[in-house]
């Protein structure tokens, strides 16, 4: 297993012919040398006073996201995250994030084989509202070429 870094990421995301790992509305300037910023999406979940979960889809840009005192929500990724069985990949949180007093809740891996947005918690750790707009960095995920531990093996359900 190692670290895929920068050039080994982009030269599979630009390549039509390889389905290695694709990252789907993928922005060039967040690429780093060996992680990729995903951004905050258009639907954020909160939770009403008996725990039920009411999902909001954010019409345009400039619409912000105001993360109440202690408040919890959910939201997913503009990016669709699309691996083979060969790549693993490793979600961190932003110095950005814990300066703003966000804390990112989210499962640590990517498995191989995942097709599909991030689901992530937010939490606002302060006594004062935050703000997030769509497009925000708000994660990174760095992968792994796990050839070394192949052939994945689907188990039903997962």
């Amino acid at each position: 297993m190692y670290l895929l870094n920068y050039d080994q990421i982009i030269k599979n995301i630009q390549s039509e012919h390889s389905n290695y790992l694709k990252i789907h509305n993928f922005k060039n300037e967040n690429m780093q040398h060996t992680s990729y910023y995903f951004r905050l999406g258009k639907n954020i979940t909160r939770f009403d006073e008996s725990g039920e979960q009411i999902t909001t889809v954010l019409d345009n840009k400039n619409k912000k996201v105001i993360i109440r005192p202690n408040e919890y929500i959910l939201v997913e990724s503009i990016e669709i995250f699309d691996l083979s069985d060969k790549v693993k990949g490793s979600i961190g949180s932003l110095s950005e994030m814990i300066q703003m007093g966000l804390q990112l809740n989210y499962s640590p891996f990517i498995d191989p084989l995942y097709n599909g947005w991030l689901c992530v918690g937010i939490k606002n750790q302060l006594n004062k509202d935050v703000y997030l707009k769509p497009g925000d960095n708000i994660g990174k995920v760095s992968f792994y070429d796990i050839s070394d531990t192949y052939p994945i093996k689907l188990v039903k359900g997962s």
